[in-house]
């Protein structure tokens, strides 16, 4: 692609270039296919680095990917790209200053619209708030204001735009929304410059004009590739452009379609189809200033890819030029199709079950022949983790690069089941977070489970006082009374009185530990609920 490069080098023949690729995957795949291609002992490797570390802050570089080398994570930390590049607010932190603005802003709107007059929306003082109406719904709010903004960012979008999207009938309420997204427009970027931070977006775009400027002034010592993008983010085209155009650039497009003809390749570019497939790759072309004829194959398909990938092209084809499907004999004869779908299968289930445990026997199957493996491509994670339990049943544990969900482990459960408990306060509730095994309450395990199953059988069994868990010295007065005219059988009358004395501490160790976070109102701020929850797993956990 690049003369002269990498030429006779040797080990140190890579080591001047700089090849972009899209994520951090991508970046150790590329790894270790040039040490596999060196054919030599030992290879200094290229900086290879993924587009996506332009958006992450410092902490996310450093461990969100402890398989890749340090100085391969795109040298944003060690390098130049940071010097002068203000620091990042986290995610996490930035969805918390916009959740209690959230809130502020419910507090202020007041109750829910009860009329319209006057041209300005009137709203009830004693009424159940219209937007947000607890923490956890202003944490919500933050995350859809969060995406708005880095959507606002990428896009280079001015925030006036907002101004004049609403038809004059819809002005009144529109204004509602149009004070909300003030937090974004406004209040948010008030608070950042006072603190000198700012969004990964915004960072992001400045590291790519650092990059993009050092690029054009040649400091770079070697050829500059950006392999397998789509320039789907404005600031990424910018990038990719100027190494498209740079002395020593080469940009290697993913999968660019040259079978299409070129009047739907025009159609493809238009706004009305811009979610095809082949849209971003179209825009990017734009973007360079290059027409799909000026772009070369570096290996065309052959046999049976090159037969699917034109039955695709076909398939995808835009609405207005299907009429040309009658003049493609080439690509859409019959010998052509079934050569493009050797290989292919389709299973037909009846539920979700079913799917799944057809998915897991294929790929059993694939791991019981030698030489042969397996990969479930899907984006439903629902899917993947039914095909997960499955294969778990013959043992087979798969490499789940989606990862798993903090809900889905031990401590997120535990957790979880603490703030079920302190907002319902029913029995069964309680027991789960009793019985879970990060659960102590200052006790030893085996005295808690004695405990916890004399508190089950003595007082949380059968119809309980209309008080409930509320008032504890009650439930426990009528459980005795209940189990003294019980049957010497019953589970209940064969508790000792040191079984009664332990349920009832643990009861009320239970109901201390969860009484900061169940008093808290939904109003309360997010923080408070935080600190609360936290309290909380530190007394049930130590």
């Amino acid at each position: 692609m690049i003369e002269g490069f990498p030429g006779a080098g040797g080990p140190f023949a890579l080591a001047g270039a700089t090849i972009y690729v899209p994520t951090r995957r991508a970046a150790r795949a590329l790894g270790q296919a040039l040490r596999e291609a060196g054919g030599a002992p030992s290879l200094i490797l290229p900086r290879i680095a993924p587009l996506g570390a332009f958006e992450q802050t410092e902490e996310a570089l450093l461990f969100e990917d402890q398989d890749m080398p340090f100085e391969n994570q795109g040298m944003l930390l060690k390098g130049h790209l940071v010097d002068g590049a203000p620091p990042t607010i986290s995610d996490l932190g930035r969805r918390m200053v916009l959740a209690r603005l959230a809130q502020a802003w419910g507090r202020a709107l007041g109750g829910a619209i009860v009329s319209v007059g006057g041209g300005a929306p009137r709203f009830h003082p004693r009424e159940t708030p219209l937007v947000v109406g607890g923490a956890a719904q202003a944490f919500a709010l933050a995350g859809d204001l969060a995406g708005l903004i880095d959507d606002m960012t990428i896009e280079g979008i001015a925030w006036e735009r907002l101004e004049t999207l609403a038809p004059g009938e819809f002005d009144a309420y529109w204004r509602v929304t149009l004070d909300f997204l003030k937090i974004a427009a406004a209040q948010w970027p008030e608070y950042l410059r006072e603190r000198g931070l700012v969004d990964a977006a915004a960072r992001g775009a400045l590291l790519v004009e650092a990059e993009i400027a050092r690029l054009q002034a040649g400091k770079f010592d070697g050829p500059v590739i950006v392999a397998g993008s789509t320039g789907a983010r404005r600031a990424t085209a910018k990038l990719i452009a100027a190494v498209a155009r740079a002395p020593q650039g080469a940009v290697v497009l993913p999968d660019l379609d040259f079978a299409l003809d070129e009047s739907a390749w025009r159609m493809i570019g238009a706004d009305s189809i811009a979610t095809h497939p082949q849209a971003g790759l179209s825009r990017l072309l734009e973007a360079i200033g290059a027409k799909r004829s000026d772009v070369g194959e570096i290996a065309a398909a052959s046999g049976p890819l090159r037969a699917r990938a034109r039955l695709i092209s076909e398939a995808l084809r835009p609405a207005d030029t299907t009429e040309l499907w009658r003049c493609r004999d080439d690509a859409l004869a019959e010998g052509n199709i079934q050569e493009a779908l050797a290989g292919l299968c389709v299973i037909e289930a009846a539920d979700e079950a079913e799917e799944a445990l057809a998915l897991a026997i294929a790929m059993r199957e694939a791991l019981q022949t030698p030489g042969k493996s397996a990969a479930l491509i899907s984006p439903d994670l629902g899917l993947t983790r039914r095909v997960r339990a499955e294969l778990a049943r013959w043992g087979v544990v798969p490499e789940d690069s989606a990862g798993h969900k903090l809900i889905a482990t031990p401590a997120g459960a535990f957790a979880r089941l603490i703030l079920l408990a302190a907002a319902s306060r029913k029995p069964l509730d309680l027991l789960a977070v009793l019985n879970h095994p990060l659960t102590r309450l200052k006790r030893v395990r085996t005295a808690l489970d004695a405990a916890t199953r004399a508190l089950e059988l003595g007082a949380l069994r059968g119809v309980l006082p209309s008080t409930g868990l509320r008032d504890p010295e009650r439930l426990f007065a009528a459980a005795r009374a209940a189990g003294a005219g019980e049957r010497q059988d019953n589970a209940r009358s064969r508790l000792t009185e040191n079984d009664w004395l332990c349920a009832e501490a643990l009861l009320g160790d239970a109901l201390a530990a969860l009484a900061p976070l169940a008093a808290l109102a939904p109003e309360a701020p997010l923080e408070a609920h935080i600190s609360a929850h936290a309290q909380a797993l530190e007394a049930f956990s130590l």
